[in-house]
């Protein structure tokens, strides 16, 4: 995700696997941006969703980040990863 494109109060996702060897398992996070760190340039803040924990990224790291339209890419990445392994 781009940092220009990070808007406050949007709601944004993560996808991480369980499995790191086959990605067949993906464990998802949500959580709402915050806004940039105002001592602190270039990082910004994210809570998560359903326990309040914050999350701080530099722009380094926002490719973990996503917006629902990256969410559904990624996801169906993975639904047709899954689908190709079950039929071999």
């Amino acid at each position: 995700m781009d940092e220009n494109s990070l808007q406050v109060g949007a709601i944004y996702f993560g996808v991480g696997y369980e499995d790191d060897e086959s990605l067949s398992r993906p464990i998802l996070s949500t959580f709402e941006y915050l806004g940039e760190e105002e001592r602190r340039p270039s990082t910004h803040i994210f809570k998560y969703l359903g326990t309040g924990d914050l999350l701080e990224l530099k722009d380094s790291q926002l490719d973990y980040v996503l917006d629902f339209e990256g969410l559904k890419e990624v996801l169906g990445d993975w639904y047709q990863r899954i689908q190709v392994n079950r039929s071999e």
